[in-house]
């Protein structure tokens, strides 16, 4: 954080930026807060703090993502193995109400259902202690989640960031679908349906992981299949009938990721009074074969006003 802070100072951060602390299980809600407090004292036009990250879970291809139903025998984990949290609930849950209460962003990692499932539950106990507020407290991944819990996503105005580059079937679906069933892993990422019922979905990428290229990720959002030259004419398809349009996509990296970070009235959209950060292409992504969408070229960027970026 003080790195970028002095970035900020001297001009030259050139990525608005929301910074989210890891909280490890075993910290107290006190020490959370007084660190994510010290995060807000080096904010700045460019440089937000304000949110706390908690892992619930793990990854379904290594048999740590949490579960409502067990994994299969190819896990390598018996019979009866669901996956297990990392934080106990109890010590989970306190945590959330805690910071919550303080005004603080959630930003939770989960991946398997059951991680989902409790995640939303300390989230929806969180409003019932405190009182509902605008806390757009985000889960992150969000790989499996049950049918009944998608509709709590709106209604409890979480937002749903997701990575849309592991939307098509890649070795790790193969990985998934050996690990959970193909008709489990087939059911994961319902996109459609999440917006469906007016929640908000953000385009993430989970870099380093993952790599941040955001017209390889539209491009998936929009085809559900391989962006990548040599693959992108294979059927490699997962769950085509999720697939949004270039629009929602195109919001997803947008104004979406804007509003998942507070910073709606300030960036997201092209309007009077905002900032400009911009960036212009050299194909009309919403217009295009949504298969080329990943050919567009970036020929400039703006970031606050100036042009950092010549393509």
């Amino acid at each position: 954080m003080n790195a970028y802070a002095e970035l900020a100072a001297a001009g030259e951060l050139t990525l608005r930026m929301r910074v989210a602390n890891t909280i490890k299980p075993g910290t107290s809600p006190d020490e959370a807060i007084k660190i994510v407090r010290a995060t807000e004292a080096d904010a700045s036009d460019m440089l937000i703090g304000g949110t706390i990250k908690l892992f619930h879970d793990g990854v379904t291809e290594s048999g740590t993502a949490v579960m409502t139903e067990p994994y299969l025998a190819a896990a390598g984990m018996g019979d009866d193995w669901y996956g297990e949290p990392v934080w106990d609930q109890t010590e989970f849950d306190a945590m959330v109400a805690r910071l919550d209460a303080e005004g603080i962003q959630v930003h939770v990692h989960a991946i398997g259902d059951g991680a989902v499932k409790a995640t939303l539950d300390a989230f929806e106990a969180a409003a019932q202690a405190n009182g509902e507020r605008d806390s757009r407290h985000t889960i992150t991944h969000e790989c499996a989640i049950l049918a009944e819990d998608i509709s709590r996503l709106s209604k409890l105005g979480v937002v749903s960031a997701l990575q849309f580059l592991w939307m098509y079937a890649d070795p790790l679906y193969e990985l998934e679908a050996a690990f959970i069933g193909t008709g489990r892993a087939l059911a994961m990422y319902p996109t459609k349906q999440i917006i469906e019922t007016g929640a908000v979905i953000s385009g993430a990428s989970d870099a380093p992981v993952t790599p941040y290229v955001v017209l390889d990720e539209i491009e998936v959002g929009v085809t559900r299949n391989s962006p990548y030259p040599g693959e992108d004419g294979q059927d490699m398809h997962r769950a085509a009938d999720q697939a949004l349009t270039p629009y929602q996509m195109l919001e997803a990296y947008t104004k979406n990721v804007a509003y998942e970070n507070f910073q709606d009235n300030v960036v997201g959209t092209i309007e009077v009074g905002k900032k400009a950060d911009l960036v212009a292409l050299d194909l009309d992504i919403l217009e295009i074969d949504p298969a080329r969408i990943s050919d567009a070229k970036v020929l400039y960027t703006i970031s606050n006003g100036r042009v950092v970026y010549t393509g």
